[in-house]
């Protein structure tokens, strides 16, 4: 979470991705403001649930969570 000079807070995504050729990398990224918030969350919710109810709907995805509370 960043915020503006303005003190608006705004997400920021960022994905780096390694360019093999000369061992450098390229940043892409998404800025999220708050306007936009509830969009995105409700279509990530969304894609999210179409993966696990109709893509994988056999897996297991409480599975990192149980074994992250049982590291310690």
């Amino acid at each position: 979470m960043k915020a503006t000079r303005g003190e608006e807070y705004y997400i920021t995504i960022t994905e780096s991705t390694r360019k093999f050729e000369d061992g450098g990398y390229v940043k892409h990224k998404i800025f999220l403001y708050k306007e936009d918030f509830n969009k995105f969350n409700e279509a990530f919710t969304e894609t999210v649930n179409y993966v696990k109810s109709d893509l994988m709907p056999e897996y297991d995805f409480d599975e990192f969570t149980r074994r992250g509370n049982t590291e310690g």
